[in-house]
């Protein structure tokens, strides 16, 4: 959206185009880097373009890894775009060191940009401060150990491969929650017909499911509903509670030590409402009009995918088959689906509304 409107001026005039930045970014985003989007989008640009190129690098060294397949992994693991050369996705690669270089660009793609630039810059401070990237980052950890723990008790797959069990636990998650896509496991359910994750414990699967919602950090390449959003509710939810206790005690919702305005809180509040609905309105839709009769954890996971623009869902749109099965129809909808989630639902409103294509 920020490349958009350096690029296409006519969009940005009127004061649409700061209108377009700001839900793109994070409704609770401090400000831009540069005082003019066109700017802006060229210190992203330099450092996206720097983070590809390291990346690329570093998968092409990896054994077995030629110069094709370094770019053409790489560049979605930065953008957590998720698409591979192979029908097992990165296990086409056959190298477990690339999936751990893989990881590491997928954990960058799920970071602020903007902490990015800032650590680039030498405030390595910033990173840790912000509590978004805390509770990014020890989510992925507390639910990478809870689906190893749920892997290994079961006992079925991973026996005596410890280094299989981690890395593809570690990998699901990060590829999920930074709404990658990326796939791994075949090769460790090939008795369940090399499903992937979809062959996991069905707890397993929940947390992945939940994942699917949340998505990474606000201002990063990443869909889903962004961590930000929900660590306001949270704290929103907690004022309330409070309030309900003691009605005159005056407790702000901040984020990083700044406290948010009451419309801040109403926005995300609205946001999520409407992310709800909209998952809702979606998986009645793929009930409906996908031919057959498809499960509803295909329709809710497919419609939750779509909007978070992660790829695979579970059952028949898990990571071993495709969206053909929901016909025509089904497709459209997931299309629109995808369409609303990327620009984050008020984006969409915002560029879908006539007064703002007057100059």
């Amino acid at each position: 959206m920020v490349m958009s409107l350096a690029l296409l001026p006519l969009i940005g005039s009127g004061g649409s185009g700061l209108q377009l930045y700001r839900p793109e970014v994070s409704c609770v985003d401090k400000g831009r880097l540069e005082p003019r989007i066109r700017d802006t989008a060229r210190v992203l640009l330099r450092a996206y373009l720097g983070l590809c190129a390291l990346a690329i690098a570093a998968l092409w060294c990896c054994p077995g890894v030629s110069g094709f397949d370094a770019v053409c992994h790489a560049l979605p693991a930065i953008s957590t775009g998720g698409f591979a050369t192979y029908d097992d996705s990165v296990e086409g690669l056959r190298s477990h060191a690339a999936e751990w270089v893989l990881i590491a660009g997928m954990l960058a793609g799920g970071l602020n940009f903007a902490l990015i630039i800032a650590v680039l810059r030498g405030r390595v401070d910033r990173l840790w401060h912000s509590v978004e990237v805390r509770v990014y980052l020890g989510l992925i950890a507390g639910c990478s150990l809870a689906i190893a723990l749920l892997l290994a008790a079961q006992g079925r797959f991973y026996a005596g491969d410890l280094h299989g069990l981690v890395r593809d636990s570690l990998f699901q998650v990060v590829s999920i929650m930074t709404t990658t896509g990326f796939c791994s496991g075949y090769d460790s359910t090939a008795a369940a017909g090399g499903l992937g994750y979809d062959a996991w414990p069905q707890g397993a699967r929940l947390i992945l499911l939940a994942l699917m919602v949340t998505g990474a950090c606000a201002g990063s390449t990443s869909g889903g509903i962004k961590l930000v959003r929900l660590i306001v509710a949270w704290k929103a939810a907690r004022r309330e509670l409070r309030r309900a206790l003691e009605p005159t005690r005056i407790t702000p919702v901040s984020i990083d030590g700044s406290p948010l305005r009451d419309p801040v809180v109403l926005q995300v509040a609205a946001f999520l409402g409407l992310y709800a609905v909209t998952w809702i309105i979606g998986t009645l839709l793929l009930t409906l009009v996908a031919p057959g009769t498809i499960s509803l954890e295909t329709a809710a996971s497919a419609a939750l995918a779509s909007i978070g623009n992660i790829g695979p869902g579970l059952s028949e749109v898990g990571p071993a088959c495709n969206y053909r099965n929901l016909g025509g129809p089904g497709q459209t909808v997931c299309l629109l689906l995808m369409l609303l989630g990327r620009l984050e639902l008020f984006a969409a409103l915002l560029a879908l509304r006539p007064k703002n294509w007057r100059r």
